[in-house]
């Protein structure tokens, strides 16, 4: 598998966040691409990262960061496997297709620091 990490720099912020979310996730589901996103506490800039974390590693989605054309490369690579599944190829089961494929493709490692351990009793 592929290993991917964000680099955070100042200008890294939202919208370099949402690129790097949505490519990662193309893919591994248009493309096939077997990778693991490894990301750790010290990478939260904004608290809307855990949000969009938590909703890939619930629905292998983010709302909203598609654009009309990142749907159409989906929608397109997605036509052959669907009806070769015997499904009718629509928009929503193309895109079911893809979040399937995101989902057995795209593995999230999430690393937290350990705070405080000097008080734990073992």
């Amino acid at each position: 598998m592929t290993c991917y990490q964000i680099v955070l720099n100042k200008s890294f912020g939202i919208n370099e966040w949402k690129d790097s979310v949505k490519d990662l996730m193309l893919k591994a589901g248009v493309y096939g691409k077997e990778t693991v996103f490894l990301f750790s506490d010290t990478q939260i800039k904004f608290e809307s990262f855990l949000e969009d974390l938590n909703n890939m590693l619930n629905s292998g989605d983010v709302p909203n960061i598609y654009q009309p054309e990142d749907l159409d490369i989906i929608y397109q690579a997605m036509r052959v496997p669907v009806t070769d599944a015997g499904l009718d190829p629509t928009k929503s089961n193309l895109f079911q297709f893809y979040l399937k494929e995101v989902r057995a493709n795209l593995h999230i490692v999430i690393t937290m620091r350990f705070v405080g351990h000097n008080s734990l009793l073992f």
